[in-house]
């Protein structure tokens, strides 16, 4: 989706303003003004990566809070658990891939076991640990 279109879908201009990126036309992170807790990442004016919080699910109903042993119900060996970039120390902080398909997924970044954040997007993007850093 270009920003265009996602301008249109919410009916309202999207700040590229980005302090973490030096050219936002290649790289932005950005809120969606009018869906709290929604967050994109857009590159060369293309969305790459969608971020919710609270209130918002996954299609299958997965939000912040659930546990991991709820990924592992939910998606079962389709959940790939990993270490938790920047929590090596912490045993309970994983990031939770879910393959999509080919090149997009879901990732589940979890702290003490329940998930803190969850986005969907297309590889490499959804894997930047640090946004447009």
């Amino acid at each position: 989706m270009t920003l265009q279109q996602v301008q249109k879908a919410v009916g309202g201009t999207i700040n590229l303003h980005d302090d973490a990126s030096d050219d936002q036309n290649v790289c932005a992170e950005t809120d969606v003004p009018g869906w709290p807790n929604v967050s994109l990442l857009l590159e060369n004016l293309r969305v790459t990566v969608i971020s919710i919080g609270k209130p918002y699910r996954t299609r299958d109903g997965v939000g912040i809070g659930w546990t991991e042993p709820v990924l592992k119900q939910i998606f079962g060996s389709h959940a790939v658990f990993g270490p938790r970039p920047y929590f090596e120390d912490d045993p309970h902080a994983h990031n939770v891939i879910v393959k999509v398909s080919k090149n997009r997924e879901f990732l589940f970044q979890t702290k003490d076991s329940k998930i803190e954040s969850i986005s969907l997007g297309e590889l490499p993007s959804v894997e930047y640990w640090e946004g447009c850093a």
